[in-house]
């Protein structure tokens, strides 16, 4: 072995894993523990919780249109994310159906079974 390399079993053998040391722990030790808790002081206590702060909800973002239209921005974002999306497919789909059209048009294959 040559020198700062560590043996590979300086670990626990297996009979050490298997021997478990003697527990202590009976009920009435248990007991007398659970005794000697108390309640901690950074507890949260549920009726004040909020301290004098009353509860209010909000209002989502709006943005406006003209002078007296509103519309909902959690609305809006993902109706304009689906029209976008749609969009982009639009065109994809014509390209990718212009060359088929130009391919089926010059096929040999394709003209011979029109001709019969």
């Amino acid at each position: 072995m040559a020198d700062g390399e560590v043996p590979l079993s300086t670990g626990p053998s297996q009979e050490d894993l298997r021997t478990t040391a003697p527990s202590t722990v009976n009920p009435h030790s248990l007991r007398d523990f659970r005794m000697q808790l108390s309640k901690g002081e950074d507890s949260i206590d549920l009726a004040t919780w909020a301290g004098s702060v009353p509860a209010a909800s909000g209002i989502a973002p709006r943005v406006r249109v003209g002078r007296s239209r509103w519309f909902n921005l959690l609305w809006l974002l993902p109706i304009g994310f689906v029209l976008l999306r749609l969009r982009r497919l639009q065109p994809r789909s014509r390209i990718l159906r212009l060359p088929a059209r130009h391919l089926t048009a010059e096929d040999p294959m394709n003209e011979d079974k029109k001709q019969a």
